[in-house]
C-alpha cells in the first residue's frame, strides 16, 4: 500500500486573509454545489467539477489551461516531496476526483495543472510547490515549482500582469492566493460547478454560485447589482468561458440565512462582450436529502425552458 494514502486533503474553505481562525459565512443547509452533485438524478448522467481557469486578456479568449488546487495539510506535503515521481503518479492514477478532471481536459483538447498547497502556509517566492500536469497531447507531469515560476505562470496564461489592486482579496481558500491577490499574478478564479457528461465529459451547464450575507431579501439579487461594477471582469471571464464551451450560464443565488427558503436562479448570456441576464425565478431550499432530486430537476428544468426560448428568438 502507498504511503501517499496517508494524504489528507482539505475542503475549500474560504477564511479571512488577516485572519485565518474567521471563515466565511455558511448555511445550516449546505449549498447549491453540494445540493446538486449529490443529487442521484445528476449522478446518473453528468459528473460536477471545479476548477481554476485563465482569461488571455490580450485576446479576451479562454486560454486552455486550467488549474486544480489540492489543499492538503502540512504533514502531507511532507510525504508528497519525500516521494518518487513514480508513486506520486502511481497514486494519481487511484483518486477518481482527478481523473474525472483529466478525463475532461482529454476530451476537450485542454491542459491542466494539479497544485498541492498546504492552505495554511504563507509561501514566499523561492518556496516550492509539487505540481503535476496533464495535457491530451502530453504524458503525465510531475514536477516542483517555485512561488516565483507560478506567479510567471499565472502572468503568461493571463496574457500579462493581472490584478485587482493593492488591497488584494478579504478570504480565499488559501494564504498563497491572499499574498498573490496584491501582486499583478492573481490566481486565477474558478468554474464553480461545470456539469459534465458522465461518459463522454463533454461541457453541458457552467454554474456561477453567488452567497447572499446580506439582511436584504434574496428575492432582490440580480446581475444588475455586480455587473458592471464591481464584478465585470468575473462575470465577462464566465461569459467567455461558458461561450467555449457553449454552454448555459446560469447564477443561482443562495443565502447563508438560515430563515432564507428561496433559491434564486438567474440564466445568462455573454454577447458581444457584455453579460445580460436571460429570466429568473425563485424556488425552494432542499432542506434534507431527500428534496435534492426536486432541487436539481427545478434547476434543470428552468435551463432547458429558458435556453429553449432563448434560442427560438
Amino acid at each position: 500500500m502507498s504511503k501517499l494514502n496517508g494524504v489528507k486533503f482539505l475542503p475549500y474553505q474560504l477564511k479571512r486573509c488577516t485572519n485565518r481562525n474567521v471563515a466565511a459565512k455558511s448555511s445550516i443547509y449546505g449549498e447549491p454545489s453540494v445540493w446538486l452533485k449529490s443529487s442521484e438524478q445528476l449522478q446518473t448522467s453528468y459528473r460536477g467539477i471545479t476548477f481554476d481557469f485563465f482569461i488571455d486578456w490580450s485576446k479576451e479568449e479562454f486560454s486552455k489551461e486550467i488549474w486544480v488546487k489540492l489543499l492538503v495539510n502540512s504533514e502531507s506535503i511532507q510525504l508528497l516531496f519525500s516521494s518518487s515521481e513514480e508513486e506520486i503518479k502511481e497514486w494519481i492514477r487511484g483518486i477518481q476526483p482527478l481523473i474525472d478532471i483529466c478525463k475532461f481536459v482529454n476530451k476537450n483538447n485542454l491542459s491542466a495543472k494539479f497544485l498541492f498547497i498546504d492552505p495554511e502556509n504563507d509561501y514566499d517566492d523561492e518556496m516550492e510547490v509539487i505540481t503535476f500536469h496533464f495535457c491530451s497531447l502530453c504524458h503525465v507531469r510531475v514536477e516542483k515549482l517555485k512561488i516565483n515560476q507560478i506567479k510567471n505562470s499565472i502572468q503568461h496564461w493571463s496574457g500579462g500582469p493581472v490584478g485587482i489592486g493593492r488591497k488584494g482579496l478579504y478570504f480565499a481558500d488559501s494564504l498563497l492566493e491572499c499574498s498573490l491577490s496584491s501582486t499583478s499574478s492573481l490566481w486565477p478564479g474558478d468554474a464553480d460547478l461545470l456539469l459534465v457528461s458522465k461518459n463522454e465529459y463533454t461541457a453541458s451547464l457552467l454554474i456561477e454560485l453567488k452567497k447572499h450575507n446580506k439582511d436584504t431579501p434574496l428575492s432582490e439579487q440580480r446581475l444588475e447589482n455586480y455587473y458592471p461594477n464591481p464584478d465585470a471582469r468575473k462575470y465577462n471571464r464566465l461569459g467567455i468561458l461558458a461561450n467555449y464551451f457553449d454552454v448555459p450560464f446560469l447564477n443561482v443565488y443562495w443565502s447563508t440565512n438560515y430563515q432564507e427558503t428561496k433559491v434564486k436562479l438567474e440564466l445568462l448570456k455573454f454577447s458581444n462582450g457584455e453579460v445580460s441576464a436571460i429570466n429568473n425565478k425563485l424556488i425552494d431550499v432542499p432542506k434534507s436529502e431527500s428534496e435534492y432530486n426536486d432541487f436539481y430537476s427545478e434547476v434543470m428544468g428552468f435551463v432547458q425552458k429558458e435556453s429553449n426560448d432563448e434560442n427560438s428568438i
